[in-house]
């Protein structure tokens, strides 16, 4: 029988601590670079699929890292393939929506139908084998020095969280709230993983579409996650274009 569940809460709670003070380091200043906007890695991965636990520890070390906003889709397709000795892994994180908004991706960068783990999709403009560590971070540095044209600014209260984008591009940009589990571990029974224990960060759990933003400034309101979750907004330009601006949930 399979396990799932989230990490310990103090190893969770140790996560976003974490998180926080790396964000509030600041990192590179903005006399270091052009944007100041942390730059996102989108991670398509499935525990049932071989090659995608490196990708997936990799993903954990970025989510931890300042000026990036990490998360992890774990898709579905993979549920249906079967290991000869073990048989199939129902990934319990997978989603059929997460496999769309891969497949989406693949042709808008790749003019491709095809699909493939593990998959890092960079800013929603770039894609690289997500095990490929050097050919990620030489994406993510290029992208830090690209204009700043969006940004966002959270302001927590008792009801959730105020939200701010400011656009200097022209037309409507798609803002979106995703929220995600801080820490999970799972205990793989099937597939090819059968046998591992994997632990994984910042896993998507849900999206919402908040709006559309014009050139100028828009504000938005979003609920407080749960104590286990996570949440980031991402400003996306329309048909899932290049992302503009993304930002942790203080």
């Amino acid at each position: 029988m399979r396990k799932s569940m989230p990490i310990l809460a103090a190893a969770a709670t140790a996560l976003t601590a974490t998180c926080v003070a790396a964000r509030e380091s600041g990192g590179e200043t903005a006399d270091d670079q052009q944007n100041t906007q942390p730059v996102l890695i989108e991670m398509f991965v499935s525990q049932a699929c071989k090659s995608c636990p490196p990708a997936s520890a990799y993903l954990t070390e970025l989510a931890r890292r300042p000026g990036v906003v990490a998360l992890s889709w774990h898709i579905d397709y993979w549920n249906m393939l079967a290991s000869r000795a073990f048989g199939r892994w129902q990934d319990p994180f997978s989603r059929p929506a997460f496999a769309e908004r891969q497949r989406r991706y693949n042709k808008n960068i790749r003019n491709r139908s095809s699909v493939f783990t593990p998959q890092a999709i960079i800013n929603g403009a770039e894609s690289v084998v997500g095990s490929k560590r050097e050919e990620v971070e030489s994406i993510i540095h290029a992208e830090m020095s690209a204009p700043d044209d969006a940004s966002i600014r959270m302001t927590p209260d008792d009801s959730g969280y105020a939200i701010r984008v400011t656009s200097k591009l022209d037309g409507a940009q798609e803002v979106y709230l995703v929220k995600f589990l801080q820490a999970t571990e799972t205990d793989v029974r099937g597939g090819d993983n059968a046998g591992m224990h994997i632990m994984d960060a910042h896993v998507v759990s849900e999206v919402t579409h908040l709006g559309a933003a014009p050139t100028g400034e828009a504000d938005f309101r979003a609920p407080k996650p749960d104590r286990a979750m996570g949440c980031a907004v991402i400003v996306q330009a329309p048909d899932q274009g290049r992302v503009f601006a993304a930002q942790y949930c203080p």
